[in-house]
């Protein structure tokens, strides 16, 4: 009697833990589900089934991937309060340099700025024409309250880096000085309204370099899988876009072995500093890529890290780019990148 007890308390748990389903006791890849499901790579139906073979859609790779990089916690390494900081620090010293103008002549006449332009003025050595000035107050009063502005932005949780600079663009200054018109004239030097744009835009963005926004504005931001999408998208920063190229398919359409393969092989990239310098180039005869994403230079990198395996027919090797992947095949995937993570820390 305390067998059975003991047996059906093991199946409750399991049940509840999301680890049993329906239609995988016999599957191939039974045991990789229930790891990864244990760990909260990938969730299994209401009905108790988890369809190992279903085609798995972008969004559900995102997801994936995100949550992958949640547990390498290499999200941590952007410190958005610190950026903050900085950029309130970049204000504070613009409105001290904007305050500290003294000397300057702010009127029409053109005896006297003729006299500054040929340094014979004793009174004043520079001279700010009437739009400039206006500029110049509005910059000073527009700096004070984003500067204020900035405290309470420091309190908010920021889910990805275009989600921070939205705000930081939003800021009064920074759409001051996208708007800006006319000129200053400081002394000898005169300042047009891009020269302006330029000047306080790197000033506010100069402690941000590694902000460049790679999200694909485009795309539906109602999506479920929008702010995976993101966070993977600023992560992996893909210089060819062919990450937003699969994006721009639509979240809830199929996604090809080969967009998988080339996904996972940029999060490799960054989720390791030694992996892109392994240069074994396996054996693979069969290597035809379909959608011209993944080289077979990445594909050996997958192939001989373990991340990917080919599947033998007629005694030959192949990987079959070309077919949708399949919700056990991504729960492989999933697993045996979070192992090679761990091992290459």
């Amino acid at each position: 009697m305390k067998k059975i007890i003991l047996a059906l308390a093991i199946w409750s748990i399991s049940i509840l833990e999301g680890y049993c389903f329906s239609d995988m006791d016999d599957h191939w890849a039974k045991l990789e589900v229930e790891k990864g499901v244990s760990k909260g790579i990938l969730n299994g139906y209401e009905d108790g089934t988890f369809k190992p073979e279903e085609k798995v859609t972008s969004a559900m790779v995102y997801t994936v991937l995100d949550r992958i990089f949640e547990k390498s916690e290499v999200y941590k390494d952007v410190d958005f309060v610190l950026s903050l900081d900085g950029v309130e620090n970049s204000m504070v010293r613009l409105l001290e340099s904007f305050e500290s103008l003294d000397g300057l002549y702010e009127g029409n006449d053109q005896n006297i700025i003729s006299e500054i332009k040929d340094h014979k003025n004793k009174d004043y050595r520079a001279y700010v024409t009437k739009d400039g000035l206006e500029t110049i107050k509005n910059f000073k009063k527009y700096m004070k309250n984003d500067i204020n502005k900035i405290q309470s932005l420091k309190q908010k949780e920021y889910v990805t880096k275009s989600e921070f600079i939205k705000d930081i663009e939003e800021l009064e200054f920074s759409k001051a000085v996208l708007n800006v018109k006319g000129s200053i004239n400081m002394g000898e030097t005169k300042m047009d309204s891009e020269n302006i744009k330029m000047m306080s835009k790197f000033t506010l963005l100069m402690e941000l370099p590694k902000f460049e926004n790679v999200i694909d504005e485009k795309l539906d931001k109602n999506h479920w899988a929008y702010n995976s999408y993101s966070r993977v998208a600023e992560f992996i920063n893909d210089e060819n876009d062919n990450l937003n190229k699969i994006a721009r398919n639509g979240f809830d359409n199929n996604i090809s072995r080969e967009e998988v393969f080339y996904l996972i092989n940029l999060s490799l990239r960054k989720l390791s500093e030694t992996y892109e310098s392994f240069t074994k180039v396996a054996d693979l005869e069969s290597y035809v890529a379909e959608k011209q994403m993944l080289t077979m230079k990445e594909l050996s990198r997958l192939v001989e890290n373990k991340i990917v395996t080919g599947e033998t027919v007629n005694g030959n090797t192949t990987y079959k780019l070309d077919r949708d992947l399949k919700r056990a095949e991504l729960v492989v995937l999933a697993n045996r990148i979070l192992k090679y993570d761990l091992e290459n820390k």
